[in-house]
């Protein structure tokens, strides 16, 4: 199995665009995106019901990537780095 061994969540940048950490501040963005059911429309995953289920998935994936099990980056635009436009 990948053990992913980084000391923080790097940032990447293209020209236009930031992938960075992914956090709780991030949960509203993500709720919009996986309530828009365009958004989800090819990914076989349960709508949240709330914020609260987005802020537990952040954090879920936070504490995998401390055990070097997982990395998620949120995409947002470089002028506009709060808001998360996606995640990958």
């Amino acid at each position: 199995m990948l053990k992913i061994n980084l000391p923080k969540v790097p940032n990447i940048e293209t020209s236009r665009l930031l992938l960075r950490e992914q956090i709780i501040s991030d949960a509203q963005d993500l709720f919009k995106l996986r309530t828009n059911t365009e958004v989800m429309r090819y990914i076989d995953r349960p709508l949240p019901k709330d914020i609260k289920e987005s802020e537990e998935a952040i954090q879920t994936t936070s504490e995998q990537f401390d055990k070097g099990t997982s990395l998620v980056w949120a995409i947002a635009f470089k002028d506009a780095p709060d808001q998360m436009i996606g995640n990958i």
